[in-house]
């Protein structure tokens, strides 16, 4: 009853915001069922290697006969994970009924209002970057995705941290639904297992200035910093921490996985960072992903090009076993999917659009390269 009412809510916000036409997700359920030619999906996704790993996966898709003969026809788009843009982007997506899917958005920030536009307007969405638990606890049938989220995410990283005879931490997160949950999620696990946060301190997504929190903590006695949040500003507190000689070990979720980190030079070397991919500890499928990619493209895949290559992929799967593009004929499709083998690992959904059962590594910054160092065990 709860969800029901949940839902009816977000629907008559959906609708009093102009956010789609009632009628929009009948209409595309029909122009899917009656459509024999193209499927139209959109990827929302940066230029990069993400992209170019979608571009690959749709070109194989087709390339091997497409979908029972169907090939994938691809809008891109691009959010620069922009909330406002996102949103916009998703209610022009929405507003087209020959879409059947979108494989975006890269940002919780920008997925999760998205994703109730997505709903209502009866278009599948799944994100390979989003990792908010808020995401699929919206009672939503169409939302997927196919990282894990950030609840397990803090939980193997306080886990790891105890392992290591760690006790006390302190916790830098950015005001953002990533930094947010991340962040709870680690004190959660946390008060569970006995290890004690010391302190925890929020900042805005544009700072830039660290010297307070710095200056604060090097009164206080704890054996790591956890950052909750994303590169640039991560890399701007790990560069100012060290200068202050403030040496305890730095941990970071997903959110540091970029070139970017690089512009903090040696400062970053030795941060451990969380992961769902990494070519030094690639399972089958891996292999020859990654040779074609470096083939194509001339250079190695990172995590995401590689999260990206298997949304699409996995989407495509979907469709192939569902008989259809129908977005709620997939999605039920979606769920059924049971140790699917992508190049991150196999894939299967629960009754909420996440995926389970990935695995999880940890990888380390050192002069400009990510190196494994450590597999945690099937989450």
């Amino acid at each position: 009853m709860i969800r029901k009412i949940f839902r009816t809510f977000l629907l008559v916000l959906a609708l009093t915001s102009c956010i789609t036409n009632p009628t929009v997700a009948d209409e595309r359920a029909r122009r899917a069922e009656a459509n024999k030619g193209d499927i139209l999906i959109a990827i929302v996704e940066e230029e990069g290697l993400a992209w170019q790993a979608a571009q690959m996966a749709v070109d194989e898709i087709n390339t091997a006969g497409g979908i029972a003969g169907r090939m994938l026809k691809v809008i891109h788009e691009d959010d620069g994970g922009s909330e406002t843009q996102g949103r916009i982007i998703a209610q022009r997506l929405a507003a087209n009924p020959d879409v059947v899917a979108v494989v975006g958005h890269n940002t919780s920030t920008a997925s999760l209002p998205a994703s109730a536009i997505y709903e209502f307007a009866g278009l599948l969405m799944i994100s390979s970057a989003a990792t908010t638990p808020r995401l699929t606890q919206q009672g939503f049938d169409l939302v997927f995705r196919n990282i894990p989220s950030d609840a397990k995410v803090g939980e193997l990283i306080t886990d790891y941290l105890a392992q290591q005879n760690t006790h006390n931490i302190v916790i830098l997160s950015e005001k953002s639904a990533y930094g947010r949950g991340l962040g709870s999620a680690i004190e959660t696990r946390a008060a569970q297992i006995g290890l004690n946060i010391v302190d925890r301190v929020s900042y805005q997504v544009s700072d830039s200035n660290f010297s307070e929190v710095i200056r604060d903590w090097k009164m206080l006695t704890f054996d790591a910093i956890v950052i909750a949040g994303s590169v640039p500003e991560a890399a701007y507190f790990i560069y100012q921490a060290r200068q202050a000689n403030l040496s305890q070990p730095i941990l970071g979720g997903d959110g540091l996985i970029t070139d970017e980190l690089w512009g903090s030079g040696k400062a970053v070397n030795g941060t451990i960072i969380v992961s769902y991919f990494h070519p030094d500890d690639m399972q089958p499928e891996a292999v020859k992903f990654v040779e074609a990619f470096q083939k194509r493209f001339g250079s190695q895949p990172d995590v995401w090009a590689a999260q990206e290559y298997d949304a699409v992929k996995v989407l495509a799967y979907a469709m192939q076993q569902a008989g259809s593009s129908v977005p709620e004929k997939v999605a039920a499709a979606l769920h059924q999917v049971n140790h699917w083998p992508g190049v991150t690992g196999p894939h299967s959904f629960d009754e909420r659009g996440d995926v389970v059962g990935k695995p999880i590594v940890l990888i380390m910054a050192s002069d400009k390269q990510f190196s494994f160092i450590h597999r945690f065990s099937e989450p």
